[in-house]
């Protein structure tokens, strides 16, 4: 038996036509039989942006679907074969080189993949969105390109350069080189973090991507650049009758309430944060509120997410903050639970609930990047976080929704949030509903959450205990009375190294913030020369 010689030698001991030609004729046999096949024929490309599809696992990646290439390739909005097809010509032209590589891989791939330099990270669009390249994907489209060199071969004119084509095809299956071409595309595709999920009035849905001013559904496009996709279908007709029931339960019939609920889940539909808003549920237990909050983010998907409530207080460590940094895009951010005697993070809050300013943040070992945030903040607890900040500036954006009515243990259904998911269609329109009379009258807060938070309110300001156990205080414009600045501060902390210990004491800078907070004056009482507060003094035998 006559052993055959490798392609590669056969083609560089190649001298004659006819050689030559048998080794080009070997390798094609042999690139031809490496190629994966496609194991179902390619969708009609309509069918995937007109039909309404089952809704995807949120977690789970489209292009993750089988092993090979082929199989990934059925994402695609049109035939990846005919399209590929076509490249050939134009790919011909390339150098046989590593760059020449990575301009191959650009002119095939170029359209459906993108490179964030700041998250490290490669983003396919499936046909739906622009997930995250988690599988490595990427590297099994630069195989395919790499593979797809031998078609073009043929193209290039006879000689010694189809024959260099060839060898090039053979060499450049190396894995530095499929590598290198990986590596050197990452520039001629790259996007910045706020080219993702910017239109913050687009919602994306498996079977079409929704504008939330015109409620109008559409086509996805790659050109929205959006990375998530809700967790059901867009389904007008949809209802949800067991979600209704829900809700009537959790309140107690109370319209007002139930109405505010659903105009505050629809405002979290969007990435607009112009009621710079945190919703904070608060009720000892079965009452509900975390099913409510578990249920919205299943229907919202992608769009949700989950943090430790950690996020949100303060924290003496100085890390690089990858919860803060995971918040870009996200629409709707639950958490539960603050530990007893745990002090809100106002200047976060601020920053996340909506402000002028971007949110600085970076992921661990990568780059710093800017976002604008998007979030909305639903806080489910037993036990209230502390707030210190006395003033509007926090407090204009606390919404305490009271979760009070205890479902008797008789009445709990272990089985209902799967029961609700089977609804998540049509509690998905009940919140679009709510969108639309948001859109019409804002949040309009009825009286149970004015009055709960100001009860809050009033619970969290210590100086208010502080006056009305140890201070008399005249509202007369005239200000017959008055205290020493340095005086009342003394008394301040008397009072609080006894009645409140477990409170952070205010600095002396910090308590004249609040004093001036409080409608106090501040004054100089010029016979004796000191700083005076006017209004107010300590009780006889005070502290």
């Amino acid at each position: 038996m006559i052993a055959t010689k490798p392609t590669g030698a056969a083609l560089a001991d190649a001298r004659t036509r006819e050689e030559i030609l048998a080794a080009l004729d070997q390798y094609q046999v042999e690139m031809s039989a490496s190629r994966p096949k496609d194991p179902v024929p390619i969708p009609n490309p309509s069918a995937i942006t007109t039909t309404a599809l089952p809704a995807p696992k949120p977690t789970e990646n489209p292009l993750a679907f089988g092993r090979d290439m082929a199989t990934r390739r059925l994402v695609f909005s049109d035939s990846m074969e005919s399209w590929q097809a076509t490249k050939n010509n134009e790919c011909k032209d390339f150098a046989c080189t590593d760059l020449g590589n990575s301009q191959r891989f650009v002119a095939r791939f170029g359209r459906d993949v993108r490179y964030c330099h700041p998250f490290k990270s490669w983003y396919i669009f499936d046909g739906q969105r622009w997930a995250r390249d988690d599988k490595a994907v990427v590297l099994e489209y630069a195989k395919d390109c790499i593979v797809r060199i031998a078609d073009e071969a043929p193209l290039v004119d006879f000689g010694t350069e189809q024959a260099a084509a060839f060898k090039w095809a053979a060499a450049s299956q190396a894995s530095s080189r499929i590598a290198g071409t990986v590596n050197l595309a990452k520039s001629a595709v790259a996007i910045s973090p706020n080219d993702l999920d910017k239109d913050p009035i687009q919602l994306n849905f498996p079977n079409g991507t929704l504008n939330l001013n015109t409620f109008e559904l559409v086509p996805h496009s790659r050109f929205d650049f959006i990375t998530k996709v809700t967790g059901c279908n867009y389904d007008p007709a949809a209802t949800c009758p067991q979600w209704d029931g829900f809700l009537s339960s959790i309140t107690g019939g109370n319209a007002d309430l139930i109405r505010y609920l659903q105009r505050a889940a629809g405002y979290s539909l969007t990435g607009n944060t112009g009621e710079r808003a945190i919703f904070l549920c608060y009720g000892r237990g079965a009452n509900g509120k975390s099913t409510f909050l578990n249920t919205l983010g299943a229907i919202l998907g992608e769009y949700s997410t989950t943090v430790d409530s950690s996020t949100f207080c303060v924290s003496r460590g100085e890390s690089v903050r990858n919860d803060i940094a995971a918040l870009k895009g996200a629409r709707l951010v639950t958490a539960t639970e603050a530990g007893k005697g745990k002090r809100l993070d106002e200047e976060i809050i601020k920053k996340l609930t909506g402000s002028d300013d971007l949110i600085k943040a970076r992921f661990l070992f990568q780059e710093y990047f800017e976002f604008k945030p998007s979030c909305k903040i639903w806080w489910a607890f037993n036990s209230a976080p502390r707030i210190s900040d006395s003033t509007d500036s926090i407090w204009a954006r606390v919404r305490l929704i009271p979760f009070s009515v205890v479902i008797p243990e008789a009445q709990r259904d272990i089985h209902l949030p799967k029961k609700l998911l089977k609804e998540s269609a049509g509690i998905m329109q009940w919140a679009l509903r709510g969108l639309q009379e948001y859109q019409k009258i804002g949040l309009a807060e009825p009286k149970e959450i004015k009055g709960a938070t100001q009860e809050y309110r009033e619970d969290q300001d210590t100086l208010a205990d502080f006056f009305n156990d140890v201070c008399i205080i005249d509202h007369d414009p005239t200000h017959k009375i008055s205290c020493g600045a340095t005086d009342l501060y003394q008394a301040y902390m008397k009072w609080h190294n006894t009645e409140a210990p477990e409170e952070n004491l205010k600095s002396p800078r910090a308590f004249g913030f609040e004093m001036n907070d409080h409608g106090f004056k501040r004054d100089r009482d010029w016979a004796t020369k000191r700083k005076i507060y006017l209004g107010i003094r300590v009780k006889t035998g005070g502290f």
